[in-house]
């Protein structure tokens, strides 16, 4: 997977219409000749896949939905295969709501209408170069983050942990340990039927597949501008923050649901197991920061507050190939959504019933 940051946005437009060009190159002619940005051009999602392969540095596109050779449906689900850092705002009319719906089920971005408002082009397009540089910029910080892991000297790690050791006994505070309040939304999804499966399946085998899950369910986590928190046995927790996260989250767990179903199956003399996962999401204002025992070296850098805790205790009422969240959250996301309304249940810790519904993969 490339990683190339450039000062310069590179867009990439995929339409049929060749007059949209001649339109593009005229409303941003100042710019594109400021050297502002950079467009590139396809006339359906075959060739925008090859001019994606020739330019790495192509930051995101805007393509049409309805084109031959290849549609923007077709065009969708190749580019989260073969490009997954690269995001998606598709084009279409403003009765179409099905390819809409069809295309965000996808992995789209964001979506626009047609005719083309151009105030709105243009404040989609900053938002998802945006959401693209964050993303770059936090794999890069990471790669760097492992080469440095190589060069830093543990004894000067024990060291420093000592002397930090000493600051708490004298009750100095130069080791910050408060955390950090922060907006969040929070993902719980958990691996279906993987505690019993264990028992007819080889430990290494158990261990290869269910780090193979984890992979699956991470990358389409990153894809989505988040990080993951933690993992829990058969169960991973990630944070979404910043703009748009309720729904990038959301997105994150239809991938995630959708990715694994193109999993191959675990197979022994008594087992056919097809991976599925349990999905729980909630959204509102947490703590982010370091808890644990600081003396014995064993601190965590997580989240805690109300909706780490609703989105778990939501997550063990889902079923298998299923997300759930509050119904006020999904109402925030119905326009591009289907959702089927549960009522209210009772949730362990919570005194009031809370109106549920769910997302069936």
């Amino acid at each position: 997977m490339s990683v190339t940051e450039t000062q310069t946005p590179q867009i990439l437009f995929v339409d049929d219409e060749p007059d949209l060009q001649i339109l593009l190159r005229q409303k941003f002619r100042k710019r594109i000749k400021a050297g502002e940005m950079t467009l590139f051009f396809a006339l359906n999602g075959a060739e925008a896949l090859a001019m994606l392969a020739e330019n790495p540095a192509i930051d995101f596109v805007i393509s049409d939905i309805n084109m031959p050779v290849m549609d923007g449906l077709e065009f969708l689900s190749n580019l989260r295969n073969d490009f997954p850092l690269v995001r998606a705002v598709m084009l279409s009319a403003y009765n179409d709501m099905d390819k809409i719906r069809s295309a965000m089920n996808r992995g789209a971005f964001d979506f626009l209408t047609k005719p083309i408002d151009f105030e709105d082009l243009d404040m989609t397009m900053q938002k998802t170069l945006s959401h693209v540089r964050d993303i770059k910029r936090n794999i890069l910080s990471k790669r760097e983050n492992d080469v440095m892991k190589d060069f830093v000297d543990e004894a000067w790690v024990t060291k420093l942990l000592d002397n930090a050791d000493q600051t708490l006994e004298k009750g100095e505070s130069s080791i910050e340990r408060k955390g950090e309040t922060i907006e969040a939304s929070i993902l719980f999804a958990d691996i279906c039927g993987f505690t019993a499966a264990a028992e007819h399946i080889p430990p290494e085998a158990l261990v290869e597949n269910l780090n193979r899950f984890f992979d699956v369910m991470v990358k389409e986590i990153i894809d989505e501008g988040g990080s993951v928190d933690k993992f829990m046995g058969d169960a991973v927790m990630a944070i979404f923050q910043g703009e748009d996260r309720l729904r990038r989250c959301f997105s994150a767990a239809l991938q995630i649901h959708h990715a694994l179903a193109q999993q191959p199956e675990m197979k022994s003399a008594c087992l056919d197991y097809q991976v599925k996962v349990a999905i729980g999401i909630d959204d509102g204002v947490v703590v982010y920061g370091p808890m644990g025992a600081a003396k014995a070296h064993r601190l965590d850098y997580t989240v805690i507050g109300n909706a780490v805790n609703l989105a778990s205790r939501i997550e063990s009422k889902a079923s298998a190939g299923q997300t759930l969240l509050r119904t006020e959250l999904a109402e925030e996301l119905r326009s591009q959504y289907n959702f089927e309304d549960l009522g209210e249940h009772d949730i362990k810790g919570k005194t009031k019933r809370i109106a549920l519904s769910a997302h069936n993969a």
